[in-house]
Parts: structure tokens; C-alpha cells; sequence
């Protein structure tokens, strides 16, 4: 006779344990083996154009999220050319990301899309962040007022890239291009018919006006050189001085240059068909696709001198990471944010493009790791590094932050266009230009 408590109901007994214990785990959330947990999802917005950059940034993605189970990263690559025009319909219409790269935050902070991050700092400083590991002017150009709205990553300078295997060929060295009366008897020199078929082949200088933000920034770069910057439209001589340089070297540009954008830019250089133009410190970054030999031939200068210009003044902003303030995910986009900047992943991003931000980053380190993406022409680049890491330390002028500055670059690109092509005089572009611009300041 079998017991009460036989093998049979002991095993149901046993199984209905087990159901409980199963049914209490799950209400509570516990885990559970072979189960998926939950991810909390964040967007980063990614401006950027090089497959290099794609890779490096994706491998953070990849990096985070492994370091994070519990957040899934989704990414969204805007070119810088239309980042502000883009974000700015995103958050009209309600689409507001978590995390984003960000240099100029001014539009954004203007509009009060941003979250102030001193708190963050203070309160969960991850990954050794602290103001002393940034260097002070990257700390300061992510500050607007009292307000800290970005992490630094990088620091990007931008000067003059010069071929000096052209400049060799034309008996010119680069201490033989210092004032602007020089630059434009170099452009003259180093624009030449190859070939003896009546065509040029080879343009002295460049100027894309193409996309406003790279028009103003180049416009920029040579309107320090003369000391003022394009936003200030009072300083008639000095700007009407710039427009007559303009014109001197523009028999010695190719006439498509009015419509280019960067990557026709990076395409022209890399392929020989001009010997100077202005880039950032991303230079080899974005031609090593292209023809990674024209790195060596390259170095880096600052803009010749303008006559009303006194000192060298090359252009410096960061780059580096913000978070909306609108965000759901503030604590997983924070995670995000110090990941992306920490030490290990600055040195890496900038072993890639650019210059660090951080000053616990060692540059001859940096350096060595730049040659797996600079294999090759690793001497080169660290000689390019050193260039612009030079003007970094003695010439450096830290970009405007200007709210309206995407209208302000719109106004004058619309006026540089029918100048550059002789439509109209200097006179008439200066008085367009500052009748566009006065009441955007």
C-alpha cells in the first residue's frame, strides 16, 4: 500500500515548488537564465564623413555596449554640413536624441536643447574626468557662461596644407610664404600646365565655397590672418582688404571651386590637382582613403599674414560630446558620454583624426598608435601631428561661439559666390554681406 506521500505526487509536488519559485522570480525581475533582459535603448548622433571615422566611432558603440549589457546604442550618422539644419527639425518635431558630438553648441544652448553637465561632473566623474584633466582652453570652449555643456574629446586647429614637393619643384621652401603679397606669388608659381597642352593641370590654392560652414570657416582662417573674423562686419578696410585678396588669387583656383564642398576639396589635393588649401588638424584622416602618399608631401602652416594683421591667429574649437536636455535616458547617455571620453578611447580617437583634448594623453604614445591607421607614411603623420600641434601651443585663437552663426555663414556664402565670378565689386559684396549679418549679432 503506497504512502500518502508517494514518488508520483512527491514529483508533482516538487514540480509545483519549482513553478512557484519560477513565477516569483519573474515578478520580481530577477534574471533568469536563457531569458532576455530588457535594454534601454539611447540614440548618439553621429556627425562625421570618413569611413575611418564610421569605424572608429562603431567600435565605441561596439565597446560601450559590451561595457553596459543593459543599453543598446543606437547610432545616427548626419554630416557636419547639415547637423544644426537637421537637429533643429528633429526637435521641432518632438524626435529629440540622447547623445551627441558636438563642437559649436551655441544654436543648440540657444535654443535650450542641451543638459548643463558641471552637475554631472561633480556628481558622477567617471573615467578620472575632472576640468585639470582637460587642457583650459578645450574646457573653456565647452563652457557657454557658467555652464558647461560639453565633454571635451579633441582639439581641432586649422591652417594651411601645403604640397612642399611642389613648392621644391617651384624653388620654394615654406619660410618663403609669410605675408599674402608671398602667397600669391607661390599660387602663381605652383599653377602650371604639366603636360604643355594649353590647360592647367595644377592650381596654386583652393577655396570651396560650395557649403556655407566650410566657406565661413576658410573665410575665417584668412580674416584672422588680417585680424578680424567674418562676424565682425564693422571693420570695413580690413574686410574689403580680404575681398581684393580674393580676387588676386582667384585667376589661380580652378573655376569649379565655387561649388565645392570639402570632399571635392580633399579629392583635389590628394590627387595633386592643387598645391595649398586650408584644412583642420583631420587632414590625413580624410585624404588617407583617397591617396595616403600625399601625406608625404604635406606639412602644416599658418595662414600667410594680411596687412592689417599683426600675429599668427590659427583657429581652435573642441570637439566633443553633449547630451539633450530632453533626453528619457540621462543616467545610460552619462555612461555614454564618459565611455566615449575616457582616456583610452581620446587616445584613440584622436590616434585617428585629430588632437586631444585631454592632457593625461601622451603624445608620442598617440603618435605610435596612429600608425595602424597611418601605415605607411607614420613619420609623415607625426610630422603633420607636430605641425598643427605647434600652432596649437603658439598661435592659437579659440573660435567664436555664435548663436547664429548657421545664418550669418548662409548670408555670406550667398554673397562670396557672385564675387568670387566676378559679378559683383567688393564694395557691393562687403555692404551685402554687413546689411545681412547686423542683425543676426
Amino acid at each position: 500500500m503506497k504512502g500518502r506521500f508517494g514518488r508520483k505526487s512527491a514529483r508533482r509536488w516538487v514540480m509545483l515548488f519549482l513553478v512557484a519559485v519560477l513565477g516569483i522570480l519573474f515578478l520580481v525581475g530577477l534574471p533568469l537564465s536563457g531569458m532576455a533582459q530588457k535594454k534601454t535603448e539611447i540614440e548618439w548622433v553621429l556627425p562625421g564623413h570618413t569611413e575611418l571615422e564610421r569605424q572608429v566611432l562603431h567600435g565605441f558603440k561596439v565597446g560601450f555596449e559590451e561595457a553596459n549589457p543593459d543599453v543598446k546604442v543606437m547610432e545616427n550618422m548626419i554630416s557636419w554640413a547639415d547637423l544644426e539644419d537637421k537637429l533643429i527639425v528633429m526637435i521641432m518635431g518632438g524626435h529629440v536624441p540622447d547623445v551627441l558630438m558636438t563642437q559649436d553648441m551655441s544654436p543648440l544652448v540657444k535654443m535650450n536643447a542641451l543638459e548643463e553637465l558641471e552637475g554631472w561632473v561633480a556628481e558622477r566623474p567617471m573615467h578620472g574626468m575632472s576640468k585639470e584633466v582637460f587642457s583650459p582652453g578645450t574646457w573653456e570652449y565647452a563652457h557657454i557662461g557658467d555652464h558647461l555643456y560639453q565633454i571635451p574629446l579633441d582639439a581641432t586647429n586649422y591652417q594651411m596644407v601645403v604640397r612642399d614637393d611642389f613648392l621644391k619643384e617651384a624653388g620654394l621652401s615654406l619660410t618663403d610664404i609669410t605675408t599674402w603679397s608671398q602667397f600669391i606669388e607661390a599660387c602663381e608659381a605652383l599653377t602650371v600646365d604639366q603636360n604643355g597642352d594649353g590647360k592647367i593641370d595644377r592650381y596654386g590654392f583652393l577655396y570651396p565655397t560650395g557649403a556655407h560652414r566650410y566657406a565661413w570657416r576658410q573665410a575665417e582662417i584668412m580674416a584672422l590672418s588680417n585680424g578680424f573674423t567674418p562676424d565682425e562686419v564693422e571693420k570695413e578696410s580690413q574686410y574689403l582688404e580680404l575681398f581684393n585678396f580674393m580676387k588676386e588669387f582667384q585667376p589661380y583656383m580652378a573655376p569649379s571651386t565655387i561649388v565645392w564642398e570639402l570632399k571635392d576639396e580633399c579629392r583635389a589635393f590628394a590627387l595633386g590637382k592643387t598645391a595649398m588649401a586650408l584644412f583642420g588638424n583631420w587632414f590625413a584622416n580624410n585624404v588617407v582613403s583617397l591617396n595616403k602618399e600625399v601625406i608625404q608631401h604635406s606639412r602644416s602652416i599658418p595662414f600667410p599674414l594680411g596687412p592689417s594683421g599683426t600675429k599668427y591667429q590659427v583657429p581652435l574649437n573642441a570637439g566633443g560630446y553633449s547630451m539633450f536636455k530632453a533626453s528619457r535616458h540621462k543616467e545610460e547617455a552619462w555612461r555614454c558620454i564618459a565611455y566615449i571620453c575616457s582616456p583610452a578611447n581620446a587616445l584613440e580617437w584622436c590616434a585617428s583624426i585629430t588632437l586631444p583634448a585631454r592632457l593625461d594623453i601622451d603624445m608620442d604614445e598617440l603618435k605610435t598608435r596612429a600608425g595602424k591607421y597611418f601605415p605607411g607614411v607614420e613619420k609623415a603623420n607625426a610630422q603633420l601631428i607636430d605641425d598643427f600641434m605647434y600652432s596649437v601651443e603658439n598661435y592659437s585663437y579659440a573660435r567664436k561661439k555664435i548663436p547664429a552663426r548657421v545664418q550669418m555663414e548662409k548670408v555670406f556664402v550667398k554673397e562670396i559666390s557672385p564675387f568670387l565670378q566676378g559679378k559683383v565689386s567688393a564694395e557691393m559684396t562687403y555692404k551685402a554681406i554687413k546689411e545681412g549679418i547686423e542683425p543676426l549679432k
